[in-house]
């Protein structure tokens, strides 16, 4: 939502700036992509990550060093090729969108032909997202209650 009113204002703009002047169109412009960077936070939520999925014939080395680097977890999904009916290992991991790159890193460290898809997610609930962000802390608390 952010991108495409920043899209349209910003043809607007630059459309005007003519009339309005130069100095005074940059700081629309500045103040316009602020404005749509503060709408999609709203819009997309203080929790939000991304969702990765990884292909790859290396999948236990991968998703051990996202446990070592990232102190992630990971689930493994079973899957089968369309084509050639492989039956493979997904690795499926959502992360903050700062992480990204460091699991981009990972794979391409262990398994540069690896097939990576990135995707946003709203709404991320859980440990290490919305729970207490140390997972000792959590993992005591649990042995408590039982």
């Amino acid at each position: 939502m952010g991108k495409t009113l920043f899209a349209i204002d910003f043809i607007v703009i630059l459309l005007v700036m003519v009339i309005i002047g130069k100095e005074v169109a940059m700081y629309s412009l500045v103040a316009l992509f602020v404005s749509s960077r503060v709408i999609d936070f709203v819009i997309e939520g203080a929790s939000s990550g991304r969702a990765v999925m990884i292909v790859s014939d290396k999948h236990e080395e991968i998703a051990d060093e996202i446990h070592k680097q990232l102190d992630r977890g990971t689930t493994l999904l079973q899957a089968r090729g369309g084509y050639t009916g492989t039956a493979r290992q997904v690795i499926y991991c959502v992360v903050s969108r700062e992480e990204v790159m460091r699991v981009q890193r990972i794979i391409s460290m262990i398994d540069p032909t690896a097939f990576v898809t990135v995707n946003p997610v709203h709404e991320v609930l859980g440990e290490g997202f919305t729970y207490d962000s140390e997972p000792s802390s959590i993992s005591r608390r649990r042995r408590k209650l039982f």
